[in-house]
This record gives structure tokens, C-alpha cells and sequence, in this order.
């Protein structure tokens, strides 16, 4: 599963890696939201996990530029989630900080069912990923 994480909080992108760490076969870290289309467009993740730590007018606007290729994500807020109802459409479940080990999993458990569900049924014909990982900057 490969896994886009756009998450500008150093000790929140290290805690969320290590989550990850057996997970996933890519996960890919971002400081901040400004290259998540271009990281989207060229990564092809199967996943993102992204924090709204930008106004909801941008991300929308990032979002929507991605069009019918924008894949599942996973929102990670430490803010009121109801403002993000827009993003029901994309959000495979959203994440109030702080949550714990067991929480994520089932986050991250419910995007792989999604996955794998849209593997199956012939939805999944994107190139391979490249091997990257910045986690643990």
C-alpha cells in the first residue's frame, strides 16, 4: 500500500511513520501541503494522510485540481472535524489528534480494505511507485 503523508508537525510525522513503519511498502513525508497535488500526480498513492493545518478553502482547492484521481485520505486534525464534511466524499475516516496506536490502525485498516477493494475490481492499473521514504525527517 503505498501512502502519501502530508503532515507539517515533526513530532506527528515521526510518531505517524512509526505507525506505519510495517505497514506499508512506500510511505512518502511532507513537510507542508504546498506539492500535494505534484506529490499525488507522481506518486500514485493508494493512500494519503494528510493534516488540515491549512485553511479548508486551500485544500480544497488542492483537492479538487487533483479531479477523479484523487485517491482516499485519511484526515488528520487536531481541530473540530465538522468543518471538514466537505471532504466525506474522499476521507476514508478522520483523525482527531491525539489519537492512539489502536485508532490509527483502524483507520489505516479501513483504507486498505478500500484498496483492496478497488484492486479487485480492476481500479488499480497505475505504474509502480518509486521506492522513497523521508519519514524520519
Amino acid at each position: 500500500m503505498r501512502v502519501l503523508l502530508v503532515e507539517p508537525d515533526t513530532v506527528s510525522r515521526r510518531l505517524i511513520c512509526s505507525m506505519l513503519e510495517y505497514e506499508s511498502d512506500v510511505t512518502l513525508a511532507c513537510a507542508d501541503d504546498c506539492r500535494l497535488v505534484s506529490s499525488v500526480q507522481e506518486f500514485a498513492p493508494d493512500l494519503v494522510i494528510l493534516d488540515v493545518h491549512t485553511p479548508a478553502i486551500r485544500l480544497a482547492e488542492s483537492w479538487g485540481a487533483l479531479g477523479v484521481k484523487a485517491p482516499p485520505a485519511t484526515i488528520v486534525t487536531a481541530y473540530d472535524p465538522a468543518p471538514l464534511s466537505a471532504f466525506a466524499s474522499v476521507a476514508t475516516d478522520i483523525l482527531v489528534k491525539p489519537f492512539d496506536a489502536e485508532r490509527f490502525q483502524t483507520a489505516l485498516d479501513m483504507a486498505k480494505s478500500r484498496t483492496i477493494l478497488c484492486r479487485n475490481v480492476g481500479a488499480d492499473e497505475r505504474p509502480s511507485a518509486p521506492e522513497v521514504s523521508s519519514c524520519k525527517d
